[in-house]
Order: structure tokens, then C-alpha cells, then sequence
């Protein structure tokens, strides 16, 4: 017997495997550049099934930006048993790390914010939060 042409995954798996792979593919290329049949063949599954997870390209770029706002909000979470400057400047430091780090993937979401409009408000939504929790100290 010859193994299978797939790997069968269950639903989490596979959504997680999609957004870190989204995060990879729109670091590497312009929203624009992606086609859901290009990100289906960089997956490794159909075009249906890639669908089936996200209803469109939008869909799947919110989605992946989600993930990266709750990787970014976790890395800049403020420490509420430190004096409020302190924690001030740590969250700050995180987040400063946190986009030197991601600066492809940063660089490319900024420039593609002007091609989707709902994905403009999550990333003037998640700067909102962030600046917000930082100066607020909490969650």
C-alpha cells in the first residue's frame, strides 16, 4: 500500500497550519499577489477546501492578521505587579521588538492595508487596543 496523496487533519490543525502559513505567505507577498488558488497550492490542498475554511482571500488575510494582533497582544501584555512607568516602557519595548522582528511581514501589511478596507479598521482597531492596554496597564 502507498501512502496517501494528503494528510488528513482535523479542523484546528489544518485552520492553525493555514494561518501560520498566511502569516509566511503575506510576509513574503503583497496581498494583491495572492490568489486563493496560489495559497491553496502553497498549502498543499484544493482550492474547495481552502474555501472552506475562509470564504475569500479577505477572510483568510483578517484571519491570519487576527492571529499575529493576539501573538502581538500576548508579547506586550503589561505586568500589573510593576510600577506603571515600568511597565509603560516594557510593553513598549515588546511591541517595538515584536515589529523589528516581523519587519517583512510588517512592511507588507502596512502597504497592503490601502488594498482592503475592513482590514485597514482591524489594523487601526489593533493599534487602538494595544495603545490603549499599554497606557491602561491592563489587559
Amino acid at each position: 500500500m502507498g501512502t496517501p496523496a494528503y494528510t488528513r487533519l482535523d479542523v484546528d490543525e489544518r485552520r492553525r497550519r493555514l494561518l501560520e502559513l498566511g502569516a509566511e505567505l503575506f510576509a513574503r507577498h503583497g496581498y494583491e499577489e495572492l490568489s486563493m488558488a496560489r495559497i491553496a497550492r502553497e498549502a498543499g490542498i484544493s482550492k474547495a477546501l481552502l474555501y472552506h475554511y475562509f470564504p475569500s482571500k479577505q477572510a483568510y488575510f483578517a484571519a491570519t492578521l487576527e492571529q499575529a494582533a493576539a501573538e502581538l497582544a500576548e508579547a506586550n501584555e503589561p505586568d500589573p505587579d510593576r510600577p506603571p512607568v515600568e511597565q509603560l516602557a516594557r510593553s513598549l519595548d515588546a511591541f517595538l521588538a515584536w515589529v523589528e522582528t516581523h519587519m517583512g511581514a510588517y512592511d507588507k501589511l502596512i502597504r497592503s492595508v490601502g488594498a482592503v478596507p475592513e482590514v485597514r479598521e482591524l489594523v487601526e482597531r489593533v493599534r487602538d487596543e494595544t495603545a490603549e492596554r499599554i497606557l491602561a496597564g491592563r489587559r
